[in-house]
């Protein structure tokens, strides 16, 4: 089957269901990556009152581990299908994130980073199956454009505010560990999407 010659048009009539699913799969992992990648340490500087030095070594340090992480989670993705995996890395990320959080908002470098290392796993564990269940739920046809569209928007509408949300939730309530539950709260979106609204493409072909 070839290109469409319409793409946008497919994308937002024939397809769109399909761009939704994928959409709703990024959200969970965009907020996640960002809350612990990204506005971590702006957190453990502002909120923990650590050096900046401190922050940056715990994230680089983090960050590292995911590298290791990743090529295991895909081979469990290719092993075992991508639903699963995707069911239980939401499943971790939803609802360990308020303890994890809790970890996170500590003084000591070493409980910090155990916190770091729980949000580590599940978001490696997303990886896993996320990456190749976005390319294989989105049809041939449409591919570039749905894509694109789901996964950018998930990303940057939801992960790329996150850091915005975090800092308004804990100005607003005061409580360090509100942003654990946005970041609980997309998880679950995502984790029902992956339940429900997923169906298994690791033993279909790719066309």
């Amino acid at each position: 089957m070839g290109d469409s010659t319409q793409p946008v048009i497919d994308t937002f009539g024939k397809h769109r269901g399909s761009v939704l699913r994928v959409a709703l799969l990024n959200i969970g992992f965009g907020v996640g990556f960002y809350a612990v990648f990204v506005y971590a340490v702006t957190y453990i500087k502002r909120i923990d009152q650590l050096s900046t030095e401190i922050a940056f070594n715990l994230n680089t340090a983090s960050m590292a581990i995911l590298l290791l992480v990743l090529p295991l989670t895909a081979w469990l993705s290719d092993r075992f299908g991508r639903k699963p995996l995707l069911i239980v890395s939401f499943a971790l990320l939803t609802f360990s994130a308020v303890p994890l959080f809790h970890l996170i908002h500590a003084t000591h470098p070493i409980v910090i980073f155990l916190g770091e290392l729980g949000f580590v796993l599940a978001i490696g564990l997303i990886s896993g199956g996320v990456v190749a269940a976005n390319v294989e739920l989105i049809p041939a046809t449409v591919r570039c454009t749905g894509l694109a569209f789901a996964y950018n928007a998930s990303i940057g509408w939801f992960g790329g505010t996150t850091p915005m949300i975090a800092a308004w939730l804990i100005a607003a309530t005061g409580n360090p560990i509100t942003p654990a539950y946005w970041i609980a709260a997309t998880g679950l979106i995502s984790l029902l999407s992956a339940i429900f609204l997923v169906r298994e493409t690791r033993f279909e072909p790719l066309t």
